[in-house]
């Protein structure tokens, strides 16, 4: 692996220094990514389950779409065996022994959209090629620069006994181009700005809200009451109310029996609740509001965490298609960029790239995914292998399964648009039309399909 004996010059560990000097756009995103303006902590968010419930989304998403290597080819891209290049043998397998591809990648996405950056460590052979590939937490793995050798590198913190384990052959000081560093949102292309942070709001709303619920069954679902006698009460009734009262009250919520005060002369109080009941509140309908807001956050629709409201079934394809193309695509992209980058670094890799199916990435009804693929069929735009494969029957293989259908008036042209083949009609129809004496002849010799010119 190669590194450097250079020390690094300056850390981009966020420096403190009064708030009145004049911050660098730089400085600015360190104090908001770490916190220092009142943001709120990611086990804040983390502990919310709207926010825990979208995290979980985004990774398991990404996760289930396939990443594989292709090679650019005049008639389009090739997927690459995993028996042609390491790179795609690690795909398949797993990046290392302890962790699968899938794992890999469900951890990656977990970290970028919680902390809006993910970091791997490569590990090379001998001859410089991909060997393994280890996640990292990204708060263990920061960017330090060399302004004299204008370089990055990553100094590498290991915190626990897994990552002694795991990354015993990493040495403290690591180059950047052994690092895979997914970044998402920033303010100078490297310190990330969490989403955690940024919408504390929303968060510490849903953390009030679940708050008051949980002190409600606290105190066994008993309102706050003020209890008033009209008349008073003598001196005997009111020091026998404040020396009893709280334990009665607790009796009665945890053992359900009744609470009973009077006053002088039998006098029955008055009996008012201060606690407000979350329908007067508009409680309901804020959560659901804020619940969609912090969605908004992180862009995954609700019904995605199983928000319903205003959820139709007609209506969750359109949504779904809208969540892959405006937020999976963004993750896609991210790690195809940074892989590609990274892990292709040989001569020999200039027409490969590794890319997501991002086919696989879309809901479609299953019906409806069997009748496009039918169509494609029938339109001679896939193979009879491609469309077994696709409907995940076993390939026919030779002759047959590579064969493509042609339906009946059907014509075949080339790239300058010239008629190369065409199906002819039924020659009996044709005879009718133009008097043919010779149509049952021909039809019982000709093929349907025949070269023109």
């Amino acid at each position: 692996m190669e590194t450097s004996n250079l020390p690094a010059e300056r850390s981009t560990g966020a420096r403190v220094r009064s708030a009145s000097g004049n911050w660098t756009t730089h400085q600015m995103g360190q104090l908001l990514a770490n916190g220092r303006f009142g943001g709120l902590g990611r086990s804040t968010a983390l502990r919310v389950a709207a926010g825990i419930a979208c995290f979980d989304v985004i990774a398991q998403d990404v996760s289930k779409t396939p990443l594989n290597l292709y090679r650019e080819t005049e008639q389009g891209p090739e997927r690459v065996l995993p028996s042609e290049h390491p790179v795609a043998r690690l795909l398949k397998r797993g990046p290392n022994e302890w962790m699968g591809t899938k794992e890999w990648l469900r951890l990656t996405a977990f970290h970028l959209s919680l902390y809006q950056e993910a970091t791997t460590l490569i590990r090379r052979r001998e001859r410089g090629d991909v060997g393994e590939l280890y996640a990292h937490i990204p708060e263990r793995c920061r960017v330090e620069v060399n302004t004299s050798e204008r370089r990055y590198f990553y100094r590498v913190t290991k915190a626990s006994n897994h990552d002694d384990v795991q990354l015993h052959w990493a040495p403290n000081l690591i180059s950047a181009e052994d690092v895979l560093h997914f970044r998402g949102r920033t303010l100078d292309g490297l310190v990330a700005l969490p989403s955690t942070h940024l919408g504390r709001e929303v968060y510490e709303t849903l953390k009030s809200m679940r708050k008051f619920v949980s002190d409600m069954f606290e105190r066994g679902g008993m309102d706050i009451l003020a209890l008033t006698f009209p008349h008073g009460l003598s001196d005997e009734q009111f020091k026998r109310i404040e020396k009893g009262v709280d334990q009665a009250a607790r009796t009665s919520r945890e053992q359900g029996k009744p609470l009973i005060l009077e006053g002088e002369g039998g006098e029955n109080p008055e009996v008012k609740s201060l606690t407000m009941a979350s329908a007067d509140q508009g409680l309901d309908k804020t959560f659901v509001s804020t619940l969609h807001e912090a969605c908004r956050l992180l862009r995954v629709p609700p019904h995605k965490i199983f928000a319903l409201d205003d959820v139709k079934y007609d209506n969750i394809e359109p949504m779904d298609r809208h969540y892959v193309n405006d937020t999976l695509s963004l993750y896609f992209d991210t790690i195809e960029e940074v892989a590609n980058r990274r892990l292709l670094t040989a001569d020999t890799d200039a027409d490969l790239f590794c890319a997501f199916d991002r086919d696989a990435a879309y809901s479609i009804d299953p019906a409806k995914k069997a009748k496009m693929h039918r169509e494609e069929l029938e339109r001679a735009a896939i193979t009879v292998d491609e469309y077994r494969s696709k409907r995940g029957w076993r390939k026919l293989g030779g002759a047959a399964g590579s064969a493509r259908l042609v339906m009946g008036a059907a014509v075949m042209i080339d790239e300058n648009n010239e008629i190369i083949m065409q199906s002819r009609g039924d020659p009996a129809e044709e005879a009718m039309k133009n008097g043919s004496q010779e149509a049952d002849e021909e039809k019982q010799n000709s093929p349907d399909l025949r070269l023109v010119g």
